[in-house]
């Protein structure tokens, strides 16, 4: 998906957005500086950037709404109000209003069983329900990652890709309903849903059924080929410098959808007059799902149900090779704020909170969440952080995350991005930026350490996540990786490969893939340098030779590889 566009587009976008030095929020009589709100973007509001187009809404109207960079650097046009940028992720939303109008209509329910619609799929030890997809709880391993996993990367993605590899998985992450993973593959299914039950293709029930009766005139999915007004996307490399990232997917329910900060306004308004889905149907949309052990989810239909600041919020962001989205929307004092940037480095998270800030800092907490935490750096010798160091693996077994000293400074790895860490005082630590905190406790004899992370990072409502140590990260000497190479081969994914050794430690080699060096994390267990995931733990037959490999990583559980030689 990245790759760099030479010449020949010819896109027509649309005029720049227009804001006054001041405007006033007529609902509330808050006066925000628009200088204030211009702050928050001005490392990218200039002609050789990509950037951000930017909304805030009360109940659905605009009340503010701005382009900053640039929508074409080869073209030289700039981010309007009215540039079309993929939503990524914030399009699941829509999937699941269109779930439940069909649910609606009687034309299905959400309880019905994945496979009464798609009979192609394994039927596994026990049902995956439409309910099951809505709130990821069905443990459907998720298609970005398996395709990582058998070719390295998602190009020429499509709908019946996804669905022809599922085909094929003959186990699920967990049994349905038992926990939550976030899994893109269950979205592009419920699409797929929709068109059987509808007749009709998602691209054109959504149009009939949400888009036309809202008035959303400039959103369509997949409409990226020759689009009116789009924004290119684009990936950073270097110093200031970007590429072009081409889409080349065509997948439509988890990611998709091409829309407008104008035409969001009205998807917006939606959440207060109800026209499309009624009060039940939006209503629906925001009930939190639940486990089978009855522990509730912040996760509903799509949507994030949360709070910041003291104050509910009702959110999603959303990622596509090239652009980044964030929807923010504070229910009770129907304030709204949405995001989109065709920059992948944009961070429309962060930015959002920041905004929230200028219109509803009166009315929140005075503890400061995205816009900087104020505390205080306590400074720990190396020798305090190394009791800190390990891996980690959550107790419900999805994650883990390691913690290194770096030049006084402890580092968490989590998945393939470093976080450093500041020591706040009380064995706790802060990134300075999330209001996430991470405690240490020793929760036994000997080195036993538990890492907690407070609020709970995942969508599962409770106190922390907890993580405890499993060992200190193991550094084996060159002679002990022999027994880790071979051929391993997967049937699900169709995939081989091949681990050798150099002087360097332990490579994976896969065809059509660039070599991937190996690290390892603890006795048998390795991951791609610099990561804690995809993790790739060897498992031993009674005689302690090694028999397969079984790869995880947040979205997917247990593949194996058997070893050939």
């Amino acid at each position: 998906m990245k790759k760099i566009l030479l010449a020949g587009l010819v896109l027509i976008f649309g005029t720049i957005g227009t804001a006054q030095p001041q405007h006033l929020d007529k609902s509330t009589g808050t006066e925000v500086e628009v200088c204030s709100i211009d702050s928050i973007f001005n490392d990218i509001n200039c002609d050789d950037s990509p950037g951000c187009s930017v909304g805030v809404f009360r109940a659905g109207e605009i009340i503010f709404s701005k382009g900053y960079g640039m929508a074409s650097l080869e073209h030289n046009i700039s981010l309007s109000p009215n540039s079309k940028i993929n939503l990524g992720s914030v399009s699941k939303q829509f999937t699941a209003l269109s779930v439940i109008l069909l649910d609606q209509k009687g034309k299905l329910s959400i309880d019905d069983p994945i496979r009464k619609y798609l009979p192609e799929l394994p039927e596994y030890a026990a049902p995956v329900t439409i309910r099951h997809l809505i709130h990821h709880t069905g443990g459907i391993r998720d298609n970005v990652a398996l395709l990582r996993l058998a070719r390295g990367q998602v190009e020429s993605d499509s709908d019946e890709v996804i669905k022809s590899m599922l085909e094929w998985q003959s186990r699920l992450n967990f049994n349905p309903g038992e926990n939550f993973m976030y899994s893109s593959a269950g979205y592009s299914l419920l699409a797929m849903i929709v068109e059987r039950v509808s007749g009709k293709s998602f691209k054109e029930f959504t149009k009939q059924e949400i888009f036309d009766p809202l008035g959303m005139e400039s959103s369509r999915f997949l409409s990226h080929a020759t689009s009116k007004n789009r924004a290119l996307a684009y990936v950073p490399y270097g110093d200031n410098k970007y590429r072009l990232s081409i889409p080349t997917h065509s997948l439509v329910g988890t990611t998709g959808l091409y829309t407008t900060i104008e035409d969001l306004a009205k998807w917006d308004k939606n959440f207060y007059d109800m026209q499309v889905g009624g009060s039940e149907g939006i209503s629906l949309m925001q009930i939190p799902g639940r486990l089978n052990s009855g522990q509730e989810l912040s996760y509903a239909s799509g949507l994030l149900i949360d709070s910041y600041r003291g104050l509910k919020t009702v959110w999603h962001g959303g990622f596509d090779p090239g652009y980044t989205s964030m929807l923010l929307r504070f229910p009770e004092e129907h304030l709204t704020v949405a995001i989109l940037c065709n920059i992948t480095s944009a961070n429309p998270w962060e930015r959002a909170y920041k905004v929230a800030d200028l219109y509803l800092g009166n009315e929140m907490d005075e503890e400061q969440v995205a816009t900087g935490l104020n505390y205080e750096n306590v400074t720990l010798s190396h020798k305090e952080l190394e009791v800190f160091t390990g891996i980690y693996k959550s107790r419900d077994g999805i994650m883990v995350q390691s913690f290194d000293e770096k030049d006084g400074q402890l580092i968490a790895t989590i998945g393939n991005t470093q976080y450093p860490l500041s020591h706040i005082g009380n064995r706790q630590f802060s990134d300075g930026i999330t209001h996430y905190v991470l405690s240490f406790t020793e929760s036994g004899e000997g080195d036993a350490m538990t890492a907690s992370w407070s609020p709970n990072p995942r969508p599962i409502k409770g106190d922390s996540l907890k993580l405890d140590r499993i060992s200190p990260r193991w550094n084996p000497v060159h002679n002990e990786l022999s027994e880790f190479t071979g051929s391993f081969f997967n049937e699900e994914l169709d995939a081989n490969w091949k681990i050798v050794q150099n002087d360097d430690g332990l490579v994976l080699k896969r065809w059509g893939i660039e070599d991937q060096f190996l690290e390892p994390l603890n006795k048998d267990v390795f991951a791609f340098k610099g990561n804690t995931s995809p993790r790739l733990e060897f498992k031993r037959e009674d005689n302690g030779r090694i028999n397969h490999i079984e790869v995880s990583n947040e979205q997917i559980l247990g593949i194996k590889f058997l070893k050939r030689n």
